[in-house]
């Protein structure tokens, strides 16, 4: 079974044409021939060997599709990233407009009493 599938070593491609493998049959045993020739044939008919290119443009298409996709979830991953860091920021700032609520508040109590102590003293004159 070995030796049978030794017959698809990709390493035997012929240059300019990678459907095709060189394959010397007298090296094989005389059962794997028939199928070595079956294949040679196959591979020769010119319906079968469209069918190969077709696929081939189909796979390299859906390799773009797939580098193109990787590349859209990284930019999408990246800008994940930035938004965290910005919602990070806006909840910082909202702390900090809570802080100085808080500290006006403070300042409008402080104010309050303080015209309340000026009107006691006037009054009291």
């Amino acid at each position: 079974t070995e030796r049978l599938l030794a017959v698809f070593d990709q390493h035997r491609k012929v240059e300019g044409d990678e459907h095709i493998l060189d394959i010397d049959e007298n090296t094989y045993p005389e059962e794997y021939r028939k199928v070595i020739r079956w294949l040679n044939r196959a591979v020769s008919e010119s319906v079968i060997r469209r069918t190969m290119d077709v696929e081939d443009e189909i796979l390299a298409e859906l390799e773009d599709m797939e580098r193109r996709i990787a590349g859209m979830d990284k930019t999408i991953e990246e800008k994940d990233k930035v938004l965290e860091e910005k919602d990070k920021a806006l909840e910082g700032n909202a702390k900090v407009l809570e802080e100085n609520a808080k500290a006006l508040e403070e300042k409008d109590r402080a104010l309050a009493e303080k015209d309340r102590l000026i009107a006691e003293l006037q009054g009291s004159r």
